[in-house]
């Protein structure tokens, strides 16, 4: 896995097993001894606000998971060991992540004051999940994000997942309210989303619809072709 920042100076552990980096920021004094650190937030469903319960939000410094759950109300508590820091650092990045079923994974990167507490909310996105040749219409907000970092992630998104059934050519069309909006694949899906996608049977392909500022009123429409 390759990291999206360049200096890395430890790696955490993310829900599903997913590995996480730390990114520390410009040197200035020491960063102190390293003893507890406590994650708190709420997550909440990205399109309604409404506090999800059961997700969980994983970090760790190591290869041994730390986690939590979070109750009715959205919220949680994650205590787990403070990260170890170059002294030189002033503040850093740390790469939570959080999951559960019917949601799509997400891992944000989020500033850390080098204490003992640290605080994220993240909005999940419902998986949504279409055949090719249909279409789907919906929102998407600034507060959206998912995937893993330097892999698949995107903010202020819809992910969209297509279905295909056969091997032949899908093509893509947007209209939405504004025209911030675009399509996007994944960061190391090559094809291009301005002309017709080759695509094989059994493929699972990720559509992004990117660039919200606001939330915005959008319709993704498939064409697709079989392979003759």
């Amino acid at each position: 896995m390759r990291w999206a920042l360049a200096f890395v100076v430890a790696f955490s552990v993310g829900c599903q097993q997913r590995t996480s980096p730390v990114q520390p920021s410009a040197p200035t004094t020491p960063a102190g001894t390293s003893t507890s650190l406590t994650i708190l937030g709420q997550v909440t469903e990205s399109d309604t606000n409404t506090p999800v319960e059961g997700a969980t939000v994983c970090w760790s410094e190591t290869l041994e998971r730390r986690c939590a759950q979070t109750g009715m109300d959205g919220t949680y508590v994650l205590v787990t060991d403070r990260p170890h820091i170059p002294a030189t650092a002033r503040s850093a990045k740390l790469a939570p992540g959080v999951s559960k079923d019917g949601f799509e994974y997400r891992q944000s990167w989020v500033p850390y004051d080098l204490g003992n507490l640290m605080r994220w909310s993240p909005g999940l996105q419902r998986i949504v999940r279409i055949e090719a040749g249909r279409s789907f219409a919906g929102t998407v907000f600034p507060q959206e994000g998912s995937g893993i970092l330097d892999e698949d992630d995107c903010e202020s998104c819809k992910r969209i997942q297509i279905a295909i059934q056969r091997a032949g050519t899908v093509t893509l069309r947007l209209t939405a309210d504004r025209d911030d909006l675009r399509l996007a694949l994944t960061r190391y899906d090559k094809r291009s989303v301005d002309a017709p996608i080759s695509v094989t049977a059994g493929e699972n392909l990720i559509v992004l619809v990117t660039g919200a500022i606001t939330p915005t009123r959008f319709e993704l429409s498939t064409v697709f072709n079989l392979e003759r």
